[in-house]
C-alpha cells in the first residue's frame, strides 16, 4: 500500500484532517486498530523499482516492496500523529460499541504484510 503524494486512496487522509482539526481522539475498531498491513512511502517504492530495474543480478527476481515494520494500524496513525505532533490518542473500541454506519466492510481477521528483506 503506497501512501505519500498523489495516493489516489487517501490512505491518511481521514486521519490527518482529524489531526488538524485538533481532534482529541481518532476512534478506531478494535480489529482494525490490532491489524497489520505492509505500507511504503512512494519515493522509496519508486527507488527499489528503479534499482530493480536497472541491477542485473535484480533480473528474473520477484520483489516485496515496503517499509521494514509492519505497524498495527493503531501504531502506524500514533506514528503519524507524532510526526504531525497531534497531541491526541487513538481510541480502540469493540465494534459492538459502534454504530453500524461506521463499521468498515472488509476481513480484518488476517494481517496483510510482506517481507521485504530480499531487496534491501
Amino acid at each position: 500500500m503506497v501512501y505519500g503524494s498523489r495516493d489516489i486512496l487517501h490512505r491518511l487522509y481521514s486521519y490527518l484532517q482529524q489531526m488538524d482539526d485538533n481532534c482529541p481522539g481518532i476512534v478506531l475498531e478494535d480489529s482494525i486498530a490490532r491489524w497489520r498491513g505492509s505500507y511504503g512511502y512512494v519515493e522509496n517504492v519508486a527507488y527499489a523499482i528503479a534499482l530493480a530495474a536497472t541491477n542485473e543480478r535484480a533480473t528474473g527476481g520477484i520483489y516485496h516492496v515496503a517499509d521494514v515494520e509492519a505497524l498495527t494500524e493503531a501504531q502506524h496513525i500514533t506514528r503519524v500523529g507524532k510526526i504531525a505532533r497531534w497531541q491526541g490518542k487513538v481510541v480502540i473500541v469493540p465494534k459492538s460499541q459502534l454504530p453500524s454506519e461506521w463499521k468498515l466492510p472488509g476481513n480484518t481477521e488476517q494481517d496483510w504484510f510482506v517481507d521485504s528483506t530480499r531487496i534491501r
